[in-house]
């Protein structure tokens, strides 16, 4: 019988990361580098994306992929969504009309530019906001596990 790999959920790969030799600010980049290949619409190809330049970037490769898991089955709708509805408004285009039922993979195909340029500002922003959030999270679980190992 074999096992199945799981998602630990964020809790736990954090604490996982924080008891790392890894320095703060390498894990924090690499999250933060993995949020933002979260946004882009290759649905697939996040982790490798994340891995890729993870490597590309000398950080954390394993906190990239944690990065890029913002983008999962639950939330990788409402990220296209926010992708193609960004990139129609940087273009200049009026709202799109549309209703959920229409957000299948033909209505996003005709729409990959906005999905893109939509994905690189959605990107920036989480990336800018994961890594301040990764790295007080970080330092204080690393503070955490420093008190208790010292007990």
């Amino acid at each position: 019988m074999s096992k199945q790999m799981r998602w630990p959920g964020w809790k736990a790969a954090l604490k996982m990361l924080a008891g790392s030799d890894t320095s703060t600010r390498n894990l924090a980049s690499a999250l933060a580098l993995g949020a933002f290949v979260a946004p882009t619409p290759v649905l697939g190809l996040h982790t490798w994306m994340a891995i890729g330049l993870a490597f590309l970037f000398r950080v954390n490769r394993l906190a990239a992929f944690v990065g890029s898991n913002i983008a999962n089955p639950l939330t990788m709708a409402p990220i296209v969504w926010l992708d193609i509805t960004l990139g129609n408004f940087l273009l200049g285009r009026p709202p799109l009309d549309w209703t959920p039922q229409q957000l299948d993979w033909q209505w996003v195909k005709e729409r990959y530019l906005e999905a893109w340029l939509g994905a690189l500002v959605l990107g920036s922003f989480l990336a800018l906001c994961m890594y301040p959030l990764a790295s007080f999270l970080l330092t204080r679980l690393r503070k955490r596990q420093d008190r208790s190992s010292a007990c």
